[in-house]
């Protein structure tokens, strides 16, 4: 779980706000660092929730690798 949580800041969150910190001048440099941090946290956000549910799913239900698969084919998981 750590490495999906810790992959989209390392993406989309830490460049753009060290390019906001270090030399974003312009308004509109401002507003593309920001929108795009605020895309970056909702991003980790999405993941990390998606991250425990499935994570949440395969530890709490005794399955196959089938049962699994056909669950996420029928939209169950």
């Amino acid at each position: 779980m750590s490495d999906v949580s810790g992959s989209v800041p390392l993406c989309y969150i830490y460049p753009a706000m060290i390019h906001y910190k270090a030399c974003a001048k312009t308004r509109k440099e401002k507003v593309a660092d920001i929108t795009l941090m605020v895309f970056g946290f909702v991003a980790a956000v999405y993941t990390t929730v998606q991250t425990i549910r499935v994570s949440d799913y395969i530890l709490l239900r005794p399955w196959t690798l089938t049962d699994f698969q056909n669950d996420l084919v029928d939209g169950d998981a």
